[in-house]
């Protein structure tokens, strides 16, 4: 996989990082994390999660009441110039939708987010080396240039009758990477 892809992906992998080990002073637990395949497969009913869980993808999946919470991530690369004669720079721009069971989960999801992600550490995640680095090496580290913004989101009556679309917030952050 190329570089744009392995953004998107570190990206998920960050949160994942941060859901499973928050740091004390955020006095959250310890959530599962459980992938797109996980919810497709709770979708047929044949995966149940243990709680406290989130689910985390990077595609579009219209989630259900039965799980939530869900962050799905919006990532836009752009080639941009990191330093002086490197023209391997990243720029990232990253939408995460994030929906809970009550307004009260979704602000404090996204502010738990927006307090503790500083820095997305871009790895490769293909299964061999790639630009020098090994399978699972990280590449570099994405600063955040963007002060994270949180924007709660509405939807129509319509749909809102199954419910899961009610609490929806996006969080909006922007990094930049060397690579």
């Amino acid at each position: 996989m190329l570089l744009d892809r392995l953004h998107r992906i570190s990206i998920k992998e960050s949160l994942k990082a941060l859901f499973e080990s928050p740091p004390a002073e955020s006095v959250l637990s310890a959530f599962n994390v459980y992938s797109e395949e996980d919810m497709r497969n709770a979708n047929k009913g044949s995966f149940t999660p243990t709680a406290p869980f989130i689910f985390i993808t990077d595609a579009r999946i219209a989630p259900t009441l039965a799980q939530l919470p869900f962050i799905a991530i919006d990532a836009t690369v752009n080639k941009a110039p990191f330093q002086l004669g490197d023209r391997r720079g990243r720029r990232v721009s990253a939408d995460l939708h994030i929906f809970g069971r009550s307004r009260g989960e979704r602000d404090d999801l996204g502010s738990f987010i927006a307090d503790y992600l500083k820095i997305i550490s871009v790895k490769n995640y293909n299964e061999y080396e790639f630009m020098g680095f090994a399978s699972e090496a990280e590449m570099c580290k994405g600063e955040m240039v963007d002060e994270p913004a949180l924007a709660p989101m509405s939807i129509g009556d319509e749909e809102s009758l199954e419910g899961s679309l009610d609490n929806w917030l996006i969080l909006s952050f922007g990094y930049q990477a060397a690579y």
